[in-house]
């Protein structure tokens, strides 16, 4: 896989989010506006992010690619446009639904062509692998290969319809979390603790480290992230959570760079840009 230099954003950048849940839970698309805004100063622009959505529980790629109101949409100017799928799909548990999505994302190539930046959406296994789907996905860890597989596939499938296509790692980021952590079913565990009660679903501390992910992968110049948490879930990311949630989305865009999955980063930052972390 080749790259060239890591794009930066437009001081204004419009971000479209297509996807389910996953995006709408503790507002995934506001938690990263708020880490990559920054207020003008004396030798930069700042930088302002609007965003839109359009998400559905359980929202599968071709159930997009079919309405209506996503056409449209996507028919608009966009810097980004990020695309989710089911969390069961991309690993291939359901044959049927997996060529649907392949075939969903035929139909978005020409939405995308040659002036949007897309990003799949790479999302994490379910904590304990899927109960509907328990022979493809008994375990985090098999779901979570499998999904991440998924996703990789999808992108090559865009880039072959000469879509520029990056995935966001946000799975391996809590992959990377499990191995950390002698017990990670444990329920006062850091990784158990990413979700909500239904093991499927991002608690705020998940879609915090979704954020954080998204946020780096947006950022290619070497400028640092908002350090303090999104006010809409401060109250629920304790200080050193938030501290162990950067640094293992610090490691993952490192690692993700480093074997070639992502560009690699601008040669030289800003002259005022300083480390927060």
């Amino acid at each position: 896989m080749s790259f060239g230099m890591a794009k930066k954003l437009p001081s204004t950048t419009r971000i479209a989010w297509l996807g389910n849940s996953y995006i709408f839970y503790n507002m995934l698309p506001v938690l990263v506006a708020s880490l990559i805004e920054a207020p003008p100063t004396a030798g930069t622009a700042g930088r302002i992010v609007s965003h839109s959505e359009i998400t559905q529980g359980g929202a599968q790629l071709a159930d997009h690619a079919s309405n209506h109101r996503v056409s449209v949409m996507l028919q608009e100017s966009w810097d980004v446009v990020v695309l989710q799928d089911n969390s069961q799909v991309p690993g291939g548990a359901i044959p049927e639904a997996l060529e649907y999505s392949r075939t969903a994302l035929d139909w978005f190539a020409p939405f995308l062509q040659g002036r949007t930046r897309c990003m799949l959406f790479s999302t994490w296994g379910h904590r304990e692998g899927s109960s509907n789907f328990p022979d493809a996905y008994p375990d985090f860890r098999t779901m979570q290969e499998k999904t991440s597989d998924g996703y990789e596939r999808y992108a090559q499938r865009l880039r072959a319809l000469a879509v520029d296509v990056t995935v966001v790692p946000v799975g391996d980021a809590f992959r990377r979390v499990h191995r950390a952590e002698p017990k990670p079913l444990q329920a006062d565990s850091l990784f158990s603790r990413l979700y909500v009660s239904d093991g499927s679903h991002p608690s705020a501390l998940g879609s915090y480290l979704a954020a954080l992910v998204f946020a780096l992968v947006l950022l290619p110049e070497e400028v640092a992230l908002s350090s303090s948490v999104p006010p809409s879930i401060a109250a629920e990311v304790s200080i050193e959570d938030a501290r162990r949630l950067r640094q293992i989305a610090d490691l993952t865009i490192a690692e993700a760079r480093e074997v070639g999955a992502l560009p690699p980063r601008q040669s030289k930052p800003p002259p005022d840009a300083k480390s927060e972390l």
